[in-house]
């Protein structure tokens, strides 16, 4: 295929950024969907060990690992290939707490504005049926 055939497709006209956006959401829809299927056929360990070997294999591909070699330098420069400061380690670490404080906080009031039963939240939710090693 030459250069012109391949500028053609639809694929290539996309901008960069949205197929990045499109390949990381495909690869993480597979992860999501593998796991139950890990839970179920190998148990908790096992399972969690390879979801931890799939991020691992991920956040490599992101930081610009893996093929394809075009996109190579587009994910590197997204995924923000820098050494941060310990002023930015600091502050992103502030935002990340504030972040996760934020999320909790509004489904507490969530929950407080829009009565939910208790009963509802168990109902369904019996994963006593994966394989996993009893508690000592």
């Amino acid at each position: 295929m030459t250069e012109q055939e391949r500028r053609n497709t639809l694929w290539a006209r996309l901008p960069m950024t949205l197929r990045a956006i499109v390949t990381g959401l495909f690869l993480t829809v597979v992860a999501a969907n593998l796991w139950p299927i890990l839970l179920l056929k190998l148990g908790v360990p096992m399972a969690a060990t390879i979801e931890v070997i799939f991020l691992a294999t991920f956040l490599w591909w992101a930081h610009g690992g893996g093929s394809p070699r075009a996109t190579q330098r587009v994910r590197a420069q997204a995924f923000r290939r820098v050494n941060l400061t310990s002023h930015q380690w600091i502050w992103g670490l502030i935002a990340a707490i504030f972040f996760a404080a934020s999320v909790h906080a509004s489904i507490v009031l969530l929950f407080r504005l829009i009565p939910y039963p208790a009963a509802a939240f168990r109902h369904g939710y019996d994963l006593s049926f994966i394989p996993s090693p009893a508690l000592r």
